[in-house]
């Protein structure tokens, strides 16, 4: 049996991601005012479908996602770098090579 999707937390989450771009467009003009309840709105909607799983799991989990994420980024920034040190245009800037 498959569940069905409420669309009202998809028309929320959308609702709040146009919040959170319109916030910070205006940020001077509007932004106090969508910034006092845009992220309460977040956790709100995160909160219903939060499920409880060991603490264990989340944080292999967890851990395994990040680390593939950084080990991309790293390896990325590494040929980024290479490549423009072959071009001449090397700039010397912090890269994650340097923070990691």
């Amino acid at each position: 049996m498959e569940k069905m999707r409420n669309a009202t937390f998809d028309m929320l989450k959308g609702i709040g991601i146009l919040l959170v771009i319109i916030g910070h467009t205006f940020m001077k003009e509007i932004g106090p005012y969508i910034q006092a309840f845009h992220m309460p709105l977040f956790f709100m909607v995160a909160g219903y479908f939060f499920k409880y799983k060991p603490v264990k799991d989340q944080v292999i989990r967890d851990f395994r996602r990040l680390i593939s994420t950084l080990f991309v980024c790293r390896n990325y920034n590494d040929v980024d770098c290479f490549c423009k040190g072959l071009q001449g245009n090397r700039r010397d800037r912090p890269t994650l090579g340097n923070i990691v």
